[in-house]
């Protein structure tokens, strides 16, 4: 028998997992060691978006298969109404392309899956390989919490796919019904790091500014949004709508706003690699400081949302409030002082 297998590279990432928008078109790019400058001058133009009943947390400078304008990646999206019945066959010429595959499957059909046989829900799949002797697509998956390699097999993927085709779209993810066609753009040479971005924007981040086009065309001007450091006070109201029963708990955007905060360390400390500034070996052990901070808050939050007494939440609640304003004070301190230096 004939063996027929292609992988393409991918690299797994734990980093940004607020959402897999974020997550999947990352662990594409970081397995081309071009595009690591590239990722270390972005992921700093964090905004928040304060809704009637939930709080959202996103990049401004990051990639993804939804909004794809920063990208060093290139994407190609196909409703399913427009694909072919033998969709094995077609995924399997999209990967001889080079092309990765994000595609929405019915979660009850695929192995591993929390709600394996339990629960319909469609939820992305990354391929990025084949082996047509074993029958199995090789595929980035996220399972109980975090993003791992796994092989599917071709029998699985068709039924999970097929069934994704005919649940309902989500009021909130449109593109349930779609796939995601991924490839990696041709550059002449690699991405060169220039710490005159990476400040640029520290210092928007520090001043809470926002191009107004980004605004525009992100679609955010109908929001109550909060940009850069200011962020912070978006999380405070959020927390306290939910205390009150207005807002619901959404672990993703907390997860985003302590991701953000471990971005900025990781990016300080890329920074001092680069350039050896003295000074900023001690900036370093404060702002891992400030970020264990953050992770904590993170853990009163995820408290708050389990906790059923109406005293012990408002402690709760107060205890949060207070750290997210102190935290708040020490980032402006901290930035100020990077940007001093850089």
């Amino acid at each position: 028998m004939i063996k027929l297998r292609k992988q393409l590279a991918v690299c797994i990432q734990n980093d940004y997992m607020d959402s897999l928008v974020t997550a999947y078109p990352l662990c594409i790019a970081l397995a081309d060691t071009d595009f690591v400058p590239w990722y270390y001058e972005n992921y700093l133009e964090i905004y928040s978006l304060l809704a009637d009943e939930f709080l959202q947390i996103s990049y401004n400078d990051g990639m993804s298969y939804i909004n794809n304008e920063f990208s060093p990646l290139k994407v190609t999206t196909v409703p399913y109404d427009f694909l072919p019945d033998n969709m094995i066959d077609m995924m399997i010429r999209c990967i001889d392309q080079a092309y990765y595959l994000v595609l929405f499957v019915d979660e009850y059909y695929m192995k591993k899956s929390a709600i394996y046989l339990e629960e319909h829900y469609n939820h992305e799949c990354l391929l990025y390989g084949y082996d047509t002797n074993h029958r199995i697509f090789n595929a980035v998956r996220f399972i109980y919490g975090e993003l791992i390699k796994d092989e599917v097999k071709f029998d699985d993927i068709a039924e999970a796919l097929n069934s994704a085709k005919k649940l309902d779209i989500r009021f909130d993810f449109s593109e349930d019904h779609e796939l995601h066609l991924i490839s990696k753009k041709m550059f002449k040479k690699p991405y060169l790091f220039c710490v005159n971005r990476l400040k640029s924007k520290l210092k928007g981040y520090r001043l809470s500014d926002m191009r107004p086009s980004d605004l525009y065309f992100r679609r955010i001007k109908d929001y109550n949004y909060q940009i850069g450091i200011d962020t912070y006070d978006a999380v405070v109201e959020h927390v306290m709508l939910c205390y009150i029963n207005r807002h619901q708990y959404s672990v993703n955007a907390i997860r985003a706003f302590y991701d953000h905060k471990k971005g900025v360390l990781a990016r300080l400390s890329y920074v001092y690699e680069q350039k050896k500034v003295t000074e900023f070996g001690g900036l370093i052990k404060e702002y891992q400081f400030l970020v264990s901070r953050i992770n904590n808050i993170r853990r009163l939050y995820f408290k708050m949302s389990m906790v059923k007494d109406v005293t012990v939440k408002g402690k709760i609640k107060d205890q949060l409030i207070c750290e997210l304003l102190m935290c708040k004070d020490l980032d402006k301190e901290l930035i100020d002082r990077v940007l001093a230096l850089i």
